[in-house]
């Protein structure tokens, strides 16, 4: 029996969603342990933030001031003293939005505001910075995560992960199954102490696996099934040198069987992507997350990537829908610490195959009291 893909093994899609949903509250609840950035400045900060989160006294800004938190005091805007965040300029954090000028007295408050003042013409910068032409990847030139900021650049690689899913078409079917989770040590730590729900695991043999949210799904259009016999019956029948008048009929059908999965690829594709896009903006690391945020098609002489045109107009109008960066590759021309970051290979993206490689919004809320 056939199948659209609105129900093809929603099981197995809801529970990518669910594993995705777990990886998001463990970052969310690390972020507020460990710093983002690994120079001294985001160290010193967290060790601030938390000890006068123990104490209890986060509100009491005048013994944040003195706690020397920031090194930069701002005249404080309208409801900055509701957090010691009030008090930190963007270029603290290592702020590199584009249209950041000199003069600009703008906090780290202020992007977590949830909506601009009339006065606030230029407040909404990390909505916006995932847009901006510098912050785009580039996977020939060995970039991934190319942000530096604290909210997004991780460079401390505690707070990221890489999970990797198989898409593939069997007979008249297509599912899509979780393969492997690799995170940090401390982001497996506190998933496990969370829930057993999904199985991460610390890979020391993956290059900066922890600086970016990224979901890579295999996509395997060559792996069919056909529900007759009629491969193996066709194997025995040539090598006794007998013929059958029944074997074509039989290999057309299973050919077409084989074709319904292909034909479902597009379609099964987009409800994936716009499912994690949505979920991630909702249950993201930040209340500002903003979904998916760019991808990439990687292929190793796949005919059905390069050729379905369905399969093409999927994802060039969900980059087009959602104003995201996308852009394809073959597997040759990646950089080696981009192949090494995604896993990627021939062995995981053998000949006949691909990969969508999906850039989650790496967003973290900086924590403190009242931001969101």
């Amino acid at each position: 029996m056939a199948h659209s893909s609105s129900i093809t093994n929603r099981g197995n899609m809801n529970k990518m969603i669910s594993g995705l949903n777990h990886l998001s509250k463990c970052v969310r609840d690390l972020s507020m342990l460990v710093p983002s950035d690994d120079n001294n400045s985001c160290l010193e900060f967290k060790k601030k933030q938390l000890h006068h989160s123990l104490l209890g006294d986060n509100n009491d800004i005048s013994k944040l001031k003195t706690s020397e938190i920031a090194s930069n005091f701002l005249r404080f805007s309208s409801g900055s003293t509701e957090s010691h965040l009030g008090v930190m300029h963007v270029r603290d954090i290592g702020c590199h939005f584009e249209h950041l000028k000199y003069d600009d007295e703008v906090s780290v408050l202020d992007l977590h505001k949830a909506e601009p003042t009339k006065d606030d013409h230029n407040r909404r910068w990390c909505i916006e910075c995932p847009s901006s032409a510098n912050t785009r990847p580039d996977f020939k030139a060995g970039i991934v995560n190319s942000f530096n900021c604290w909210r997004r650049g991780h460079s401390s690689e505690k707070l990221g992960f890489l999970h990797i899913s198989e898409l593939s078409a069997f007979g008249n079917d297509v599912s899509i199954r979780l393969k492997n989770v690799y995170s940090s040590k401390e982001l497996q730590a506190i998933s496990y102490g969370i829930s057993r729900e999904i199985d991460i695991q610390v890979s020391d043999k993956i290059a900066g696996i922890a600086t970016s949210m990224t979901c890579v799904i295999m996509i395997k259009t060559d792996r069919t099934r056909e529900t007759n016999r009629t491969s193996e019956i066709k194997s025995i029948l040539s090598s006794q040198l007998l013929v059958s008048r029944h074997l074509n009929l039989k290999n057309a059908e299973s050919n077409n069987q084989n074709n319904k999965g292909r034909n479902l690829i597009p379609e099964f594709v987009d409800t994936i992507l716009n499912t994690l896009h949505n979920k991630w903006q909702l249950d993201g690391p930040s209340v500002d997350s903003r979904g998916i945020i760019g991808f990439a098609l990687i292929n190793n002489e796949n005919e059905y990537v390069e050729k379905n045109i369905a399969f093409k107009k999927t994802l060039e109008n969900f980059a087009k829908s959602n104003n995201i960066w996308y852009d394809k590759y073959d597997i040759d021309e990646l950089a080696q610490n981009v192949k090494e970051h995604l896993n990627i290979s021939p062995e995981t993206i053998p000949k006949n195959s691909s990969a969508l490689c999906l850039i989650l919004d790496p967003l973290i809320d900086l924590g403190g009291i009242s931001v969101d």
